[in-house]
């Protein structure tokens, strides 16, 4: 609730043409989005480099969205995530030396998830809505996945199990390198989406 208190807000968003203000949930829902975004990230981080190169890819896009509404010192702050998570990556990257851990993870997750409501979750639009959606689609996927996965074996939602998405990559035949490239594929496609609706103002 201390980003709150700041004036991280998320006060509205237009939605098929209505206005829609959340008012005294406001709190609630950035709560819930905080939560959401660091436990996503973290639970992906079961494989070396997941969610270092997670936050650069997101941390990039964020930085260009942050450019184009002309919010600079944003921009900054997540240049800078981009260049220290990429130096992290030398020694991240697998088979790895050194490990993030949940702490390191975690505050993956928060700093990204702080700045998508700085740069586009603050502006009233459907595109601006959505774009920090899109930009953590895939750690959101894998985490949805496995909450229903788990509630379907009627198992605790806080269980762990071995269904994730590195997971299931490695059952597949892919090595660690091979599911990290599949991994920058696919954050890199919903984070040029994110970037595009902002840029061309369309949800």
């Amino acid at each position: 609730m201390s980003l709150v208190s700041f004036g991280f807000q998320i006060e509205g968003t237009q939605l098929w043409g209505m206005q829609i203000d959340f008012g005294v949930f406001s709190a609630i829902i950035v709560f819930v989005w905080m939560l959401a975004a660091i436990n996503s990230v973290n639970l992906l981080d079961g494989a070396d480099g997941f969610a270092t190169t997670i936050g650069i890819v997101i941390s990039l896009a964020l930085g260009a969205m942050s450019l184009q509404g002309g919010k600079f010192f944003d921009a900054a702050i997540a240049f800078g995530m981009t260049g220290a998570l990429l130096g992290f990556l030398r020694y991240n990257f697998p088979p790895a030396k050194v490990f993030l851990g949940d702490s390191g993870s975690m505050l993956i997750g928060f700093v990204l998830a702080a700045l998508a409501i700085r740069c586009s979750f603050k502006q009233a639009t459907a595109y601006a809505f959505f774009a920090p959606l899109a930009l953590l689609a895939i750690p959101f996927i894998d985490t949805l996945a496995a909450i229903i996965r788990r509630r379907l074996t009627g198992r605790s939602i806080y269980s762990v199990d071995r269904g994730h998405m590195h997971h299931t990559m490695a059952k597949r035949g892919f090595g660690p390198r091979l599911s990290l490239l599949w991994l920058v594929m696919m954050c890199s496609t919903t984070a040029a989406g994110a970037v595009l609706a902002v840029v061309y103002q369309e949800s």
